[in-house]
């Protein structure tokens, strides 16, 4: 399927980037309310992340400051980005995370202890946000122009 994609007009393609490009760039200028909406639950998300992984390394019991687990979590977040374009992902969140440690010169299989339990946090929230729906009616809201 990919194959067919490549062989496609590539013309097509770019105009569709072009327009997606251009829909991403007016979100901000149409809709400013919902912009900083989504601004301030993506601060809050990694405000969270971060002071979770804190609360990791101290449930390990290492000796971290905020400080030192904010660069930590943000050579997490930047070696996760870097095997984000893998298939199939399937250990190697955990394997960058014994590398982020060892090329910092901290012990590696503490990165991949705290990797691991960063892991089963993001399974156990997804999970008890997955649960809730059965709890919760999520009826998306459509308004209809009477014209």
């Amino acid at each position: 399927r990919f194959i067919k994609v490549l062989r496609g007009n590539p013309q097509s393609l770019i105009n569709k980037a072009k327009e997606i490009d251009q829909i991403v760039r007016g979100f901000y200028t149409q809709q400013k309310y919902s912009y900083y909406k989504a601004f301030f639950y993506q601060l809050i998300a990694r405000f969270i992340a971060w002071f979770t992984f804190f609360m990791t390394l101290v449930f390990i019991d290492k000796q971290n400051n905020f400080q030192s687990s904010g660069v930590l979590f943000a050579a997490f977040s930047v070696a996760d980005y870097l095997v984000g374009i893998l298939p199939s992902r399937v250990g190697t969140t955990e394997a960058s995370g014994w590398l982020v440690f060892k090329v910092l010169g901290l012990e590696p299989a503490v990165g991949l202890m705290v990797q691991c339990l960063v892991s089963l946090t993001i399974i156990l929230a997804s999970g008890l946000g997955a649960f809730t729906i059965f709890f919760f009616r999520f009826i998306p809201q459509t308004h209809k122009n009477q014209s």
